[in-house]
């Protein structure tokens, strides 16, 4: 509600900002001592922490992968201190073998945030799933609200049901494909700096940007929809990728055979 405010009344957000109504606060990703500050500082009056939004696999930040033990505490923290929290699973979900990331993290949030490519690409299908303590509406309002557009919901159950059939491949596929970038990093190591993300949901970070633009402009020509994230001046240059949930061995092998291709040729053409 925050950003949406901030991006289409900045005036009203700048005024409510300005009048204490609230604030935003910022903490920076795996930072514990960020996490017990804000905390200390705004879970007492005249504050109140009314939640905390987060994402897993950070896809608009290079891919960065919020970890377990940071969530957890970060969780732990919110239920000692009755603060809701909310994750952002456009891009996670239906991706990991659990269906939502945050079941492998142990993790129980008041808000699931999901769309995307989860409703087999149905956009009406987008959807902020409530925890039970968090879902007050009656029973009209509930079926009125959520039971609206009838085919994006049937694309969701089709696609639950379908990856929820094909768990183990999906875990098996998307833990294949991040092994086989890191083990391209590990052959190009002046070039590739980290492998960031986790399983189909993988960036490559590299140490020089307009290497970077050269490699994701050769793969797009050649048919894979990659790009490099550069109009961030504090996050490093990373290409990031999305394998959809229907690849296969050989497709993993391919897109990354071709990654290995045109890093050699690039990398030879500098010397």
């Amino acid at each position: 509600l925050v950003q949406l405010l901030r991006g289409m009344w900045p005036e009203l957000a700048a005024g409510l900002e300005a009048g204490g109504l609230y604030r935003v606060h910022p903490l920076r990703p795996n930072n514990f001592d960020d996490l017990a500050d804000a905390f200390a500082r705004f879970e007492q009056p005249p504050y109140k922490i009314a939640g905390v939004f987060h994402e897993i696999i950070m896809m608009n930040y290079g891919a960065k992968v919020l970890e377990p033990a940071f969530l957890q505490a970060l969780y732990a923290r919110c239920a000692a201190h009755d603060v809701p929290t909310a994750v952002d699973e456009i891009q996670s979900c239906v991706w990991a073998p659990e269906l939502f990331l945050f079941r492998e993290y142990g993790l129980q949030p008041s808000f699931v945030i999901i769309g995307k490519g989860c409703p087999g690409g149905e956009f009406p299908a987008s959807r902020v799933i409530f925890s039970t303590a968090m879902d007050n509406l009656p029973q009209f309002g509930a079926l009125v609200t959520n039971g609206q557009e009838e085919l994006a919901a049937l694309a969701y159950l089709i696609t639950l049901r379908w990856a929820a059939a094909n768990r183990e491949v999906t875990r098996r596929i998307g833990d294949a494909y991040q092994a086989r970038l890191q083990a391209l990093a590990a052959q190009f190591p002046d070039v590739i700096t980290a492998v960031t993300g986790q399983r189909h949901l993988c960036g490559l970070e590299f140490a020089d940007l307009p290497l970077a633009q050269a490699f994701v402009a050769e793969l797009t020509a050649r048919g894979l929809d990659v790009s490099v994230q550069t109009y961030k001046a504090d996050c490093p240059p990373v290409m990031l990728t999305k394998l959809p949930l229907i690849a296969c061995a050989t497709m993993v092998d391919y897109v990354v055979t071709l990654m290995t291709d045109v890093l050699a040729r690039l990398t030879r053409a500098r010397v």
